[in-house]
């Protein structure tokens, strides 16, 4: 059971383009709050110009004690906690942490619902995303490595070079 005072991430759903602002709101109110956000920057005729998109649409994260969830809910655009079935899950610290390290250095991203997935179960070995571990599948001739985000049921796909992972050996229990 979790204690009243002591803070957890939690993640939850915004309206539609709305990430940002939730955040901005929520950083008003006390709360901190992070949604992650990609770079991509765009090369016109007179000028370069960077624009910032969230890289999991619809979705936030707050890291929040008990007492603090009115105040998230009764904040403009939110539309509530992610739920998985009728608990609302916390977010490891962990999996914050890689979503900050994926939108520091990845160029390739491609979001997926949550399913299950058949490979060999892989850790990236050197880069900001060292420790990163997931399963390594096959698509369209490119590596393609999956990190499984389980608080929110969402994995990622990223195209890294082959070179920088490493199979985990299979656990006997």
């Amino acid at each position: 059971m979790e204690n009243a005072q002591e803070k957890y991430w939690f993640a939850i759903y915004t309206k539609y383009k709305c990430e940002k602002k939730v955040v901005e709101q929520l950083t008003a109110k006390g709360i901190e709050a992070y949604t992650p956000m990609l770079s991509k920057t765009k090369k016109y005729q007179r000028k370069t110009k960077t624009h910032y998109y969230p890289l999991l649409s619809n979705y936030a994260f707050v890291y929040i004690d008990q007492t603090e969830r009115i105040k998230v809910l009764n904040t403009q655009h939110v539309l509530g906690f992610v739920r998985i079935g009728k608990e609302i899950p916390t977010v490891k610290q962990h999996e914050i942490q890689w979503l900050r390290k994926i939108t520091g250095e990845v160029e390739h991203l491609d979001l997926m619902p949550s399913i299950d997935m058949i490979g060999e179960e892989v850790e990236i070995v050197s880069g900001a995303l060292t420790g990163i571990r997931g399963r390594l599948v096959d698509v369209k001739n490119k590596k393609e490595f999956i990190v499984n985000l389980d608080s929110i049921q969402f994995h990622i796909r990223l195209i890294i070079d082959p070179a920088n992972l490493q199979c985990v050996p299979f656990k006997v229990a």
